[in-house]
C-alpha cells in the first residue's frame, strides 16, 4: 500500500491511468484534467506527461482560464500572447479567476 498524505485518491487515479502501460495511450488531455495533471507531474517529475499537458495548454483557444494554466505553468510569453492577441481585443469582461 502506498500512501500520499494529503494528496486527493480521485486524482491520483487519474494521473495512474495515464501511467498504466495498457491504458496510458488511450486516456487524453482535457479541460477537466490538465491542472491536476500538471501539479501532479511537476511534484513528481514525470516529465513527458507534463510536457504533453504543456502541448494540450498551447492549442487550446485562448481564454482566461488558459492564461491562468499558462502563467502556472511558466508560460508567460505564450499567457501575454493570449491577453494581448485575443482576450483584449475581443473586449474579455470576467477576469475573475486570475
Amino acid at each position: 500500500e502506498i500512501k500520499l498524505p494529503g494528496k486527493c485518491p480521485e486524482e491520483f487515479k487519474v494521473l495512474l491511468e495515464f501511467l498504466q502501460p495498457a491504458t496510458g495511450r488511450l486516456q487524453k488531455i482535457s479541460d477537466e484534467n490538465v491542472d491536476l495533471l500538471l501539479r501532479w507531474c511537476d511534484e513528481y517529475c514525470i516529465e513527458s506527461l507534463y510536457g504533453e499537458c504543456i502541448e494540450y495548454i498551447k492549442v487550446q483557444p485562448p481564454s482566461v482560464q488558459r492564461v491562468v494554466q499558462a502563467y502556472g505553468a511558466g508560460l508567460h510569453d505564450h499567457a501575454e500572447k493570449y491577453i494581448d492577441d485575443q482576450l483584449l481585443k475581443n473586449d474579455e469582461a470576467d477576469w475573475s479567476s486570475c
